[in-house]
């Protein structure tokens, strides 16, 4: 693999990390969100806002997770036979690397 590859899945593990911890935080205590993310509006997140962003950002920390431990996949990369315009959740979240072939 090259130097590039190893050091995005690298780069996308640690995201993954990152997230999971957010993620974990967000369901222990939703003031984390209010006092560190959204210090605009506090007054505007509740318990409810604080679960569906912990669900999101799990879910997109297991994308990461995935993309970072099987680089080489296209099914991460690319929908569709032809490649074509249209986008997955799994390859928005993914860079989409065209890898040599």
């Amino acid at each position: 693999m090259s130097r590039f590859l190893n050091v995005l899945c690298s780069w996308l593990m640690m995201i993954s990390i990152i997230a999971v911890g957010h993620s974990l935080q967000s369901f222990r205590d939703h003031t984390f969100l209010y006092e560190n993310i959204y210090t605009g509006k506090p007054d505007l997140v509740n318990g409810l806002q604080a679960r569906i962003f912990g669900v999101w950002t799990l879910l997109s920390s297991v994308v990461h997770c995935l993309c970072a431990i099987d680089i080489h996949n296209k099914t991460y990369n690319v929908s569709g036979q032809s490649g074509g315009p249209r986008m997955t959740l799994i390859q928005s979240s993914c860079c989409s690397l065209e890898l040599g072939s």
